[in-house]
């Protein structure tokens, strides 16, 4: 799946999110405000990056848990909207990733940086026990893990606002990365021709999420198994 491709499916969710469901349509039930699109959001990321990443990684068997609980120690639990793990005898998540439409939420989204921080160094040096595919095991966590944020659209936010996010978080790069997949008009526009794809973004996320994985594999001759 291409860019292109994963914003023209984007846009296309976003023009049936505000139909009433399809076997109530018949009755005289009307929908004002539309369905909640970030769980297919969290859906189509997680099969476009696992296109692109297992052809990448042949020899890997990379599994794409999407909106699993992650408890380290007693700590509260942290969900990643995607977490990629490499499986195997010993499996390793390798990515952490939360998938967000907009900042319009949560404009000033840099404040919760230093919390990110702090958690991001909680899970480097911790296990945790987990489902991979159907199957739960202890699963290993990258010591060089980052958290990775990735931002579908920059509309719905000042431009000073958006600026302020992405200076701060400039300012964690061993942590934290902020990603704009696009922009000019918001996919809740229901109009494709009008969005801009970040087409070098995208590069740096997959090339980012490349490093993730080789980062994390424990093999002393990395070349021989990529």
């Amino acid at each position: 799946m291409t860019s292109d491709l994963l914003f023209d499916k984007i846009v296309e969710h976003y023009n049936t999110a505000q139909n009433v469901v399809t076997e109530y349509r018949h009755l005289q039930i009307f929908r004002d405000r539309q369905h909640s699109i970030s769980s297919i959001l969290e859906d189509l990321f997680a099969y476009y990056l696992q296109k692109y990443l297992s052809e990448k990684f042949p020899d890997l068997h990379l599994v794409f848990m999407v909106d699993y609980g992650i408890k380290v120690g007693k700590e509260q639990k942290m969900i990643p909207d995607i977490a990629i793990i490499i499986d195997g005898k010993n499996p390793i998540l390798a990515a952490y990733l939360d998938i967000k439409t907009d900042l319009g939420y949560k404009r000033n989204y840099f404040i919760n940086f230093e919390n990110i921080k702090q958690k991001v160094n909680k899970l480097q040096s911790a296990n945790f026990y987990g489902l991979v595919g159907s199957a739960t095991k202890n699963i290993q966590i990258s010591s060089s893990l980052k958290w990775r944020t990735i931002v579908i659209s920059d509309r719905n936010i000042s431009a000073a606002l958006l600026s302020s996010n992405k200076t701060q978080a400039a300012k964690l790069p061993d942590v934290f990365s902020l990603y704009f997949l696009s922009g000019e008009s918001h996919p809740n526009s229901k109009q494709r021709e009008f969005i801009k794809i970040y087409k070098e973004e995208f590069k740096t996320l997959l090339s980012d999420l490349e490093e993730d994985i080789r980062l994390s594999l424990v093999i002393p001759t990395l070349d021989s198994v990529l």
